[in-house]
């Protein structure tokens, strides 16, 4: 990405790095003397949009009977460009969480001081009417997403009591590699993880509970490739 700043008129070397982009798609092309067009963008982490418009400005070459001496943007390969820039930008998805389903600061409020009511037990049909919620959130439902909910590319391991709560003491406890899992996609059942590697990052859950422990980075036994212990820990 170029930065211009003031009273910094050389030009900035950009360099090159590796992203992930799946679709390109032009939605809207408004003609004239500066036209714009609206372009919806699939990609990874670490892609500049910015970037992006721009080289889509440097591929629109000046057509031959339109060049003159007073063109002088050229692309990469020196051929006269129409160029481009960035003027509106919007997020509409980041990983599986979509703009559309999001909530304002006032909105969240608002519900979270219904499920506050809720837990008191002193929901009645006027605050029904005050508030237009849905009803799981008039009994208490939270609004908000579970921290548990962004980690799903994260494999998991399910402890059973005992070893949870000697997990949560802060004690080392050791899996098996065959009973690390990680939610396939399209499938409504998880697989194991067969792809186990040290220092992988795990979701930890106890057997009597539905409710995220934890994180914690397996590290490999010396003495038996197949089986890790958890010893490192991140709380949630």
């Amino acid at each position: 990405m170029a930065i211009c700043r003031f009273a910094l008129p050389q030009p900035v070397n950009i360099t090159p790095r590796r992203v992930s982009i799946s679709q390109i798609q032009l939605q809207e092309l408004t003609g004239g003397d500066f036209p714009e067009a609206t372009v919806r963008v699939v990609c990874g982490a670490g892609t500049y949009i910015r970037s992006i418009a721009r080289e889509c400005g440097e591929a629109l070459l000046v057509p031959r009977e339109l060049q003159d001496s007073t063109r002088e943007l050229r692309n990469p390969a020196g051929e006269l460009c129409v160029g481009g820039t960035l003027t509106e930008l919007e997020r509409s998805r980041s990983g599986a969480f979509e703009a559309s389903a999001s909530l304002d600061f006032d909105e969240i409020r608002d519900k979270l001081d219904v499920r506050c009511l809720a837990r008191l037990g002193v929901w009645s049909a006027a605050f029904s009417d005050a508030f237009s919620v849905p009803c799981a959130q008039q009994k208490g439902e939270s609004p908000l997403q579970t921290v548990d909910s962004v980690l799903q590319h994260l494999p998991f391991a399910v402890l059973p009591p005992m070893k949870a709560q000697h997990w949560l003491s802060c004690g080392i406890v050791s899996v098996a590699a065959e009973d690390v899992l990680i939610a396939a996609e399209g499938q409504t059942a998880p697989k194991q993880h067969a792809a186990l590697v040290h220092g992988e990052s795990i979701r930890v859950f106890c057997a009597s509970s539905p409710e995220l422990l934890g994180i914690s980075k397996v590290e490999q036994q010396d003495e038996s490739p197949q089986r890790f212990v958890l010893r490192k820990r991140i709380f949630v």
